[in-house]
């Protein structure tokens, strides 16, 4: 049985996070042993991890401290590295990769880097722009999750085509039942962070000339980012018909029960939410970046626009809300495209082959 170490900075309700919970629940437990570490924190997704994965947490004490939780940890990741003979570590996210990188280069252990976005945030990181491409040189493999990003990768960061992977998200096949509503439901699944663009959304939602629409903004975030959002509820007198979900763990099933799934963010590397709205047989409106072109079909099982055009977004919102045929039609349309090329089995079989050519 080979072992694997899985490193991310914490398990926090969050798609990458999702992920990692995903594939490390799905592993073939004959062939790996996998154990999991955490930077930071250990997050609300910890729970959901099976009970024979081995778990590095974050001690409780640290949890509040995340420059000492990082400190700390990265010794007992050195420790760790140094008594364990793992075939490989892989890293996610920019942090635990930078970290767990420099370690594990040290210790001359093979990498994987799995990188879930575009690498936008380089640019407001000098450190990540220097180091990165240094550990790219190390990596033994780059998984990418959309060709947006390994596109990217190639030109921008001059990694070598032979060296990533492709590897589409994947999501579990979802059957749901409808129940009848008066009003039709618009559905966002995106935390609370300044790039997923939710004013855009509320602008939009403002502009659509239907009455009988409501939005249900689900994600989790700072206290001070949603109360600006709900200031701009209230502001625009739309509290009777927007709500805001946090803390949520059954998203799929209030994905289930709505109409049309939107996204507006500015950057994504492949979004684990339109796989999701595409799942529960919802036609999706999103913007056109990252792996989001990759997954909705223009006409065929949503539209796209580009970002911060709320005039196209309010345009194909009020398309689908005014033809039901239409929103059926594109919803069993993103359904047999998920099941085609978007499934848990999928990912794990690919991410699987992927290791078995490591050893």
């Amino acid at each position: 049985m080979e072992q694997i170490l899985i490193g991310i900075g914490t398990l926090n309700i969050g798609g990458t996070e999702k992920h990692v919970v995903d594939i490390i629940k799905s592993f073939n437990r004959k062939k790996f042993k996998i154990s999991l570490f955490l930077l930071w924190q250990n997050g609300e997704n910890l729970k959901l991890i099976p009970k024979d994965v081995i778990v590095y947490k974050v001690p409780d004490f640290l949890t509040r401290f995340s420059k000492l939780a990082v400190l700390f940890q990265s010794i007992k990741l050195l420790i760790i590295l140094l008594r364990n003979k793992f075939i490989v570590v892989h890293y996610f996210l920019p942090h635990m990769y930078v970290i767990g990188g420099l370690i594990s280069v040290l210790l001359k252990k093979k990498i994987i880097m799995s990188r879930r976005s575009l690498n936008n945030y380089q640019k407001k990181n000098k450190f990540f722009r220097t180091i990165e491409p240094f550990l790219h040189k190390k990596c033994t493999k780059i998984f990418v999750n959309s060709n947006s990003i390994k596109t990217q990768l190639i030109d921008e960061e001059n990694v070598e085509k032979k060296k990533i992977e492709l590897i589409f998200n994947g999501v579990e096949n979802f059957n749901v039942k409808r129940i009848n509503k008066e009003h039709i439901t618009i559905i966002c699944v995106a935390n609370f962070i300044y790039y997923k663009r939710h004013f855009d959304i509320l602008k939009s939602f403002s502009q659509l000339k239907s009455s009988n629409v409501r939005l249900k903004l689900v994600g989790n975030g700072s206290s001070s980012k949603i109360n600006q959002i709900e200031n701009f509820i209230k502001h625009h007198k739309m509290k009777d018909r927007v709500d805001i979900l946090t803390e949520q763990n059954k998203v799929c099933e209030i994905i289930g029960q709505s109409d049309i799934g939107l996204l507006a963010s500015e950057e994504e590397g492949f979004s684990n939410a339109i796989l999701e709205y595409m799942s529960c047989g919802l036609p999706v409106v999103a913007s056109s970046v990252g792996g989001n072109k990759e997954a909705i079909i223009h006409n065929k099982n949503g539209f796209l626009f580009e970002v911060g055009d709320t005039k196209k977004m309010t345009h194909y919102l009020e398309k689908l809300i005014k033809n039901k045929e239409l929103r059926i039609n594109m919803g069993k349309q993103s359904q047999l495209i998920q099941r085609k090329k978007y499934t848990i089995k999928q990912q794990i079989n690919a991410y699987e082959d992927g290791l078995y050519g490591l050893l």
